[in-house]
């Protein structure tokens, strides 16, 4: 599998830079604003590093509520949605076609009490389909 950070997919793909978290060094600079997912081109996963995840029953608001995104493959993971206490890090399984709600991820985290801190996207290939 192949890890990117969504901040080189929107570079390839001529997007605007996506910021999920404010920075102390970037404190000047306003973060672009993001009203669009990028679409994978199959099944892929969502890797979200959260500041402060540390406690497994404090956590399950935070699945609970990034469970209730479209387009998770509750096939995989806990419906779709895998928490690494020991990583602090969020794991998310989409379905083929399904656009990064980066947005909604966002929101989900953040209302769960969490701060993200970067988001990559992990796909088995860069092939577009035909």
């Amino acid at each position: 599998m192949r890890s990117i950070r969504l901040l080189g997919l929107c570079a390839l793909l001529g997007l605007a830079t996506p910021v999920l978290a404010d920075h102390a060094d970037h404190a000047d600079t306003q973060a672009p604003e993001i009203s669009e997912g990028v679409a994978a081109p199959g099944p892929y996963q969502v890797l979200i590093t959260v500041d402060g995840l540390v406690c497994s029953f404090c956590a399950m608001g935070a699945r609970k509520g990034l469970a209730k995104i479209d387009g998770l493959d509750d096939s995989q993971f806990t419906n779709g949605v895998f928490v690494d206490i020991e990583n602090q890090q969020i794991t998310l399984a989409f379905l083929e076609g399904t656009a990064v709600p980066v947005i909604e991820i966002r929101k989900a985290i953040r209302e769960a009490g969490y701060e993200p801190v970067e988001l990559r996207i992990v796909m088995d290939s860069w092939e577009q389909p035909e």
